[in-house]
């Protein structure tokens, strides 16, 4: 799971986080007024990026996509996302080639490639600065890799899991459809509406919810919601949604490392915790709160907690 709000601060965050956010950099532009009409051009732009991750990244092309002048829509990007388009492009391959290197079984030069770099020394560096150990190291110590069945990590110091009761939430966010790998693009959408519509003040962290098993759903037909957590939900407006997460008793496993790490963490979760423990699962979709900016924190330093509703 893809995927994708900032400090353990109860309450309101000081940041927010999956494809994340600072503050500083997007409440700048996230008063009402012409920003608003930049909202679905930033989108479109991001879209493009996710959809094009294996070509040049061309800034002249991208300005057409956003229908601005090139003179300035780069820094109108850069204003509400928080990032240059070549940060975002960068993020997001090295997003994509952690999952490659434990789901796939493309060669190290293949990824390479489809990273942007012309050979695997340098794709090696740029990856180890984020991830903090090289491609190689990282297919052979991370994820589920290619088994035909889930490969369960057992050791139980592995991962921190506690119990505990959370209170309701309220959530807006955006429905995503498809492989939850991919969930990245609508939390990118998602801090875009956030900025150009005002509503950082209102953003008190941020989370994915997802409602399908992905290994007995087909892809096509996953469907998960990049969403922030506020106090007021009538805040959403199309084509924001409101969604509650409901309070009560869950299994929190805290992670520290790359999003790409996530769906070993929920195997070991599900098929040993759980099968270790006295409790049972509720009715209701898990979700994960992210609780630092991928944008300004490196892959081996992201805190993710999955949080799985128990029975009382």
């Amino acid at each position: 799971m893809d995927k994708s709000a900032q400090s353990n601060q109860p309450g309101k965050r000081p940041s927010s986080g999956q494809p994340g956010t600072e503050p500083g950099s997007a409440l700048a532009v996230g008063s009402k007024g012409n920003w608003q009409a930049y909202e679905e051009r930033v989108s479109r732009v991001t879209g493009y990026i996710h959809e094009h991750l294996d070509e040049p990244l061309d800034l002249d092309r991208l300005a057409e996509v956003a229908c601005l002048s090139r003179f300035h829509w780069h820094r109108v990007y850069r204003a509400i996302q928080g990032e240059t388009v070549a940060n975002t492009l960068k993020r997001v391959r090295m997003t994509r080639a952690g999952f490659d290197l434990v789901e796939s079984e493309l060669s190290l030069a293949a990824i390479a490639r489809r990273s942007g770099y012309p050979n695997p020394r340098s794709f090696s560096r740029a990856f180890a600065d984020i991830y903090g150990v090289t491609p190689a190291a990282y297919r052979r110590s991370g994820g589920r890799g290619q088994s035909q069945k889930p490969h369960y990590r057992t050791d139980c110091t592995m991962y921190t899991v506690t119990v505990e009761d959370l209170p309701e939430r309220s959530t807006i966010g955006l429905l995503h459809k498809g492989s939850y790998t991919s969930i990245g693009e609508s939390f990118e959408r998602l801090v875009s509406i956030t900025a150009t519509r005002g509503l950082m003040p209102h953003m008190r962290g941020m989370v994915g919810i997802y409602y399908d098993d992905p290994m007995g759903t087909p892809e096509d037909e996953l469907r998960s919601r990049a969403s922030i957590i506020v106090d007021d939900p009538t805040l959403a407006d199309a084509p924001l949604e409101a969604e509650t997460l409901v309070g009560g008793r869950y299994a929190v496993l805290t992670l520290t490392g790359p999003y790409s790490d996530l769906p070993a963490a929920y195997d070991w979760l599900y098929a040993v915790w759980l099968k270790q423990s006295d409790h049972a699962l509720r009715a209701a979709p898990p979700y994960e709160d992210y609780l630092n900016n991928p944008r300004d924190t490196p892959a081996s330093e992201l805190i993710t907690k999955i949080c799985v509703p128990l029975e009382s």
